[in-house]
């Protein structure tokens, strides 16, 4: 598909994201079931239903711009979720899994989270203000996440991390 103007990047990029944001229910899915950390599996959970507004969002940007999704695909995030699984077939332990996970997720969410600052302005440069406004809020969502990921990182991999074994306590000299 030729792409000459912004109208037309701005599509192309829609359908990246909206293809994206299907690759990160796959991973958001992966991750819960592999993960052990409580408080990882229950953000995952929103991040999921996130990941669901954001598609619904999509779809109504493709109707506001009056075009089906074009047929393309989020290399990127396609590399990220690739990446965890090659990852995942090293059988990793349990903390360097966890902190893996929140890694991962980081890297998907900063992505992410540039894209859809690209697609408000984009959205802005040709006039199309409620499709701004849509993606902004979808901006707005995946920048808490990234915040929540590197904010609770330490606590997600505490929580899994083995307590250290007690010291031995020394005799006394004779």
């Amino acid at each position: 598909m030729p792409v000459n103007t912004l109208k037309e990047l701005l599509r192309l990029r829609l359908g990246e994201m909206y293809n994206g944001e299907q690759e990160m229910l796959q991973l958001v899915d992966a991750v819960e079931t592999e993960t052990q950390s409580r408080l990882l599996r229950d953000r995952l959970r929103s991040h999921r239903d996130e990941a669901r507004r954001h598609i619904a969002a999509l779809e109504k940007s493709f109707e506001l711009l009056g075009t089906d999704p074009p047929l393309s695909t989020s290399p990127a995030l396609h590399g990220i979720c690739e990446e965890r699984r090659s990852f995942m077939r090293e059988s990793p332990g349990i903390v360097a899994r966890e902190a893996y996970h929140v890694d991962i997720l980081s890297r998907a969410s900063a992505y992410k989270t540039a894209s859809y600052q690209g697609l408000v302005d984009l959205a802005r440069d040709i006039g199309q203000n409620d499709l701004r406004s849509l993606l902004d809020r979808c901006y707005k969502e995946e920048s808490a996440a990234a915040l929540w990921l590197r904010d609770h990182r330490s606590a997600v991999v505490s929580e899994v991390r083995p307590p250290a074994p007690e010291r031995a306590i020394a005799a006394p000299p004779a």
